[in-house]
């Protein structure tokens, strides 16, 4: 039980490890995508993460898309469940998109 246990918390510290400090590029970003994709949900105020890594956010799986990954962002949704968002910049172009995940 105490190894389970050391090995849940060892996952969790991981995943917080990847977080990182937000410039203010996530709730900007944020407020852009509630304009550009109709469905994109209302997140609570103050529950926006930047995270260093995909694999630390709710997603199931990398962001698509061509060119590099300039934010990678999540945020808890007014309902149930969290929003992992992200945008990559090309050297012509953008792309950006998001996953509704219901769970943590």
């Amino acid at each position: 039980m105490t190894v389970v246990a050391l090995c849940l918390s060892c996952a969790t510290f991981s995943a917080v490890a990847q977080t990182i400090d937000d410039d203010g590029t996530c709730p900007e970003l944020a407020q852009k995508m509630s304009k550009i994709y109709f469905g994109f949900p209302e997140i609570v105020d103050g529950s926006i993460e930047r995270f260093a890594s995909w694999k630390a956010s709710c997603a199931t799986k990398a962001p698509a898309g061509q060119g590099n990954v300039v934010a990678l962002c999540q945020g808890k949704l007014k309902g149930d469940g969290n929003v992992f968002y992200w945008i990559k910049a090309a050297v012509e172009a953008e792309s950006s998109g998001y996953e509704i995940c219901d769970y943590p």
